[in-house]
Order: C-alpha cells, then sequence, then structure tokens
C-alpha cells in the first residue's frame, strides 16, 4: 500500500512538473501544445452502410456530441483561442463523425441540462 502510494506520488509530481504554462486550470499551469494538432481518420464504408436510411441526426450531415460546458480535462478544455475544444471528448466525437462521412458538431452542455438535450434532439 505504501508503495502505491508512493508510486502515485511521484508519478503526480513528475507529470505536474512537465506541464507547461500556458493555460491556468483550476489554477495549475497546463500546457496543450501537444493536444493543438487533432488525429483524423479515414470515411469507413462498412460503418456507413450500417447506418439506418431513415437516420434523423440533430442537424442534417452533422453527428452532435454533447460535451462538458466547463473545463474537464481531460475530457473537455477550451483551447487558448476560447473556441476549439481539445479533450478525449472532442477527440471521440470528431473520430466517429469522419468515419461516419459525417461532420461533426460538438456542443458545451452543462451537466444538468444533457439530458433534455438528448431526449429534444
Amino acid at each position: 500500500m505504501q508503495k502505491t502510494t508512493l508510486l502515485l506520488a511521484v508519478a503526480l509530481a513528475f507529470s505536474a512538473s512537465s506541464w507547461g504554462q500556458d493555460v491556468k486550470i483550476n489554477g495549475t499551469g497546463v500546457s496543450l501544445e501537444a493536444n493543438k494538432t487533432p488525429i483524423h481518420t479515414a470515411k469507413n464504408p462498412q460503418a456507413i452502410a450500417l447506418l439506418p436510411q431513415d437516420l434523423h441526426l440533430a442537424v442534417p450531415g452533422k453527428f452532435t456530441v454533447a460535451v462538458a460546458a466547463l473545463n474537464s480535462p481531460p475530457l473537455t478544455v477550451f483551447a487558448d483561442d476560447n473556441k476549439t475544444l481539445l479533450g478525449s471528448e472532442a477527440d471521440i466525437a470528431r473520430l466517429v463523425a469522419e468515419s461516419l462521412g459525417l461532420e461533426v458538431n460538438v456542443v458545451p452542455t452543462s451537466w444538468e441540462d444533457w439530458p433534455l438535450g438528448v431526449t429534444s434532439g
């Protein structure tokens, strides 16, 4: 147990010391430089063929995904332009959309509002 705690403390210390000072999140400087170049994927014809013909999208031609509205790294965080969303939620949404031949439409949503958004489309 003590070894696990010590290893965790060392890992956190090294990860915190490697952060840049580009962005402040909860008072801590975090470098988002590595996340600014998004990864992409090709269309997947097999996956596209599985989409129902009567598929209703909230915005035609776009894969709409609600993500946490506040900075919640590593899930979602705004880049320094305060428009571009970075993080695993935005990355996964973009990759799924691209694989289905759709454009991604990421909508920042508060935790309290997402059930209403899901039920209303």
